[in-house]
C-alpha cells in the first residue's frame, strides 16, 4: 500500500509538468532567424517605441512581415513603432545617462549604408517601410501596407 501512496504524487506531478510544458510550447513561437530587442520605451500613454537588431542575413520583406506579426501583439499600444537595424553602427552606444534633445543635427548619410526598416501600427493602418538595398536614402524606401483599418467613430 505504501508503494502506491508514493507513486500517486509522482504521477500527479509528472502529469502537471506535461500539461504545463504542452501549454508553454503551444504559446511560444520560434523564429527561423535571430533578432534582439535593444530598446523598449513607452513614450506616452498611447505611443510605444521598440528597437530591434536583426541579423543582416535575415533581412527580407518576408522576414520583416514575420517579425512584425510576432512582435506587434506583444506590445499593445494605440501607436506602436518598431525600428529594425542590421548593424551596430546604427545604434547609440550604451549609456545610463539621461537622453538629450537634439536639433539641427548634421545629416548622417552613413546610417543609410545598412538595411533598416520601420513599422507603424496606427489607428488607421498598419504598415512598414524598408530599404531593399543598402545605401539608399529613406525617400527611396519601399512601403508595405499590412492592414487598412476602418475609422473609429
Amino acid at each position: 500500500m505504501r508503494k502506491y501512496l508514493y507513486s500517486v504524487p509522482i504521477i500527479f506531478c509528472v502529469a502537471l509538468t506535461a500539461i504545463a510544458q504542452s501549454k508553454r510550447s503551444s504559446d511560444c513561437t520560434t523564429m527561423d532567424f535571430h533578432y534582439l530587442i535593444v530598446a523598449d520605451e513607452q513614450r506616452s500613454s498611447v505611443v510605444r517605441h521598440v528597437e530591434v537588431f536583426l541579423d543582416e542575413k535575415a533581412f527580407s520583406e518576408e522576414n520583416l512581415k514575420k517579425l512584425f506579426a510576432h512582435l506587434s501583439p506583444k506590445y499593445p499600444a494605440t501607436r506602436l513603432i518598431i525600428e529594425v537595424f542590421t548593424d551596430w553602427n546604427q545604434l547609440p552606444l550604451p549609456s545610463d545617462c539621461p537622453g538629450a534633445g537634439t536639433s539641427n543635427m548634421p545629416d548622417r548619410p552613413d546610417l543609410y549604408d545598412y538595411h533598416q526598416a520601420i513599422y507603424y501600427n496606427l489607428p488607421e493602418r498598419e504598415y512598414f517601410r524598408y530599404n531593399p538595398t543598402k545605401k539608399i536614402h529613406s525617400s527611396e524606401f519601399k512601403t508595405v501596407v499590412l492592414k487598412l483599418k476602418e475609422k473609429q467613430k
